[in-house]
């Protein structure tokens, strides 16, 4: 019996400082976007 996957989930946070500048991460796989930090 397999599991097939028909949506993947997952969460993310907009973090912001005392300026108002939001945290973003800088992925270190694929084409290295910049995105919010998050997972699955």
């Amino acid at each position: 019996m397999a599991f097939d996957d028909k949506f993947r989930l997952s969460s993310h946070a907009v973090i912001f400082d005392s300026e108002n500048q939001v945290l973003l991460l800088k992925a270190t796989y694929g084409g290295k976007h910049w995105g919010l930090p998050g997972g699955a």
